[in-house]
């Protein structure tokens, strides 16, 4: 006997909703999902890499606009300070306590 077909459920449809972080920076806005942060991010932030930290964060387009907007590595460090208070805003305890 054929089983029935389920009924889809609209919200099936819809996009994933995580947790995700807005950083207003200098007239820029980036932005990433704290749900979709790989371990190996986290592994080159606690290393001490943090522009490949950032950079695997961002995914390549927001890291070319960040780069083209600041090509100086003296704003790097204010720039990780706002994506981990933005990201600490969430509630992501790894991320706020590593700053």
């Amino acid at each position: 006997m054929p089983r029935p077909m389920p009924v889809p459920d609209p919200a099936d449809d819809a996009p994933p909703r995580g947790r995700v972080v807005t950083v207003d920076y200098e007239g820029q806005t980036y932005t990433y999902d704290l749900d979709k942060v790989t371990i190996s991010a986290l592994e080159d932030y606690d290393d001490g890499k943090y522009i490949r930290a950032v950079r695997a964060i961002l995914g390549p387009d927001q890291w070319a606009e960040y780069k083209s907007r600041h090509p100086l590595g003296v704003d790097l460090d204010r720039f990780i300070a706002a994506l981990l208070a933005a990201a600490g805003a969430l509630g992501n305890s790894s991320a706020s306590s590593a700053s």
